[in-house]
């Protein structure tokens, strides 16, 4: 055998020796034949568990309360009056979730969410119109009588007038002569800044609380960057780059009824709907209803305004102005209030 043929075959050519082939060895692995799958483990697969795991249902769930086929993995309802829970993991806590809240809850903000898309076009109207944010409503009251809010029309402005000259018209001792001279002046200004308010303003909205037809309350918000109307001066200052509410007034026979809440949550309500997510206001040293009304509503004072009081701001708060305020001679100090807004209230 030729030396190239041999190296064909694996064999080893020697001269004068004997000729031994080596023969590569062969490996063979056994294939096995597939198996059919029972029709436990065709369900188990079809559930998406391993063959051969069987799933059975724990021994103290009711079967009647499984919706479906237990099997295809659909979910299970407990039993009514079962309570649930809610987890932090990160805060460490565990409490109970109030079922009837979180319907509540998820209503709202399904019916929020409704209505911006539903309403997409009016909550672009309302950058020209802001009284477009306030839909007219009526509100039942702790004493189960009714007030009803809506945007502020050139009707209203005649009675709203009066109720704001009455809470908030005040006239120096040295100037008691002319009384009527300047109330009237005042008067005339504050109608037609109303009127005007309610017909051309873009920066403002006003609101209006009515008691059998009758205005009896009013409430006033200053959009981002719009005109305050000198409350841009007080002291400490309010940001300008968000909404500032001012002017809160409730007729005084329609006190402790929470018509004034009510104003301040429509005012609340429409600055959501624009996507604005923070309120400021400000209220004098000694009114205490109005920083009780504010306070109750969730407006705090910011830590970083407190800490940049002055001395004199500071002692303003101590005496609440002091005789000489109450008769109008200095003037009173005011405390800067705010609060985050938040839309699933409301």
């Amino acid at each position: 055998m030729s030396a190239s043929v041999a190296a064909l075959h694996g064999l080893t050519v020697r001269r004068g020796a004997a000729r031994t082939p080596r023969v590569r060895r062969i490996t063979t692995r056994a294939v096995e034949e597939p198996k059919e799958s029972t029709a436990d483990e065709t369900k188990a697969v079809s559930g998406g568990l391993p063959p051969g795991i069987k799933t059975t249902p724990a021994p103290d769930v009711d079967r009647t309360q499984i919706t479906g086929d237990w099997r295809t993995g659909k979910i299970w309802r407990p039993p009514p009056g079962t309570p649930k829970f809610r987890v932090d993991l990160g805060k460490g806590t565990v409490e109970i979730v109030d079922e009837e809240e979180e319907r509540r809850k998820y209503a709202r903000m399904r019916a929020m969410n409704a209505a911006a898309a539903a309403g997409k076009a009016g909550i672009e109207d309302a950058d020209a119109n802001p009284a477009a944010l306030v839909p007219e409503r009526q509100i039942k009251l702790r004493d189960n009588g009714n007030v009803v809010i809506a945007a502020m029309t050139e009707e209203d402005c005649v009675d709203a007038t009066k109720l704001i000259m009455a809470l908030f018209f005040k006239v120096r001792p040295q100037d008691f002569l002319a009384k009527d001279r300047l109330q009237k002046e005042q008067s005339e200004r504050v109608y037609q800044g109303l009127v005007d308010g309610v017909a051309n303003g873009k920066d403002r909205l006003l609101i209006a609380a009515k008691v059998g037809g009758k205005v009896v309350g009013v409430a006033e918000v200053s959009l981002p960057g719009g005109k305050r109307f000198g409350a841009e001066k007080i002291e400490p200052k309010a940001p300008e780059d968000w909404p500032y509410i001012s002017d809160v007034a409730v007729a005084p026979n329609q006190g402790k009824r929470g018509i004034g809440r009510q104003l301040v949550r429509a005012c609340e309500s429409a600055m959501c709907a624009k996507g604005l997510r923070k309120m400021y206001t400000h209220t004098k040293v000694d009114n205490e209803a109005a920083q009780a009304l504010f306070e109750r509503a969730g407006y705090v004072e910011p830590a970083e305004v407190k800490a940049s009081l002055t001395q004199m701001q500071i002692a303003q708060r101590g005496t609440k102005g002091g005789p000489l305020a109450k008769l109008g001679l200095v003037e009173v100090g005011h405390v800067l209030l705010a609060k985050e807004l938040d839309p699933a209230e409301y």
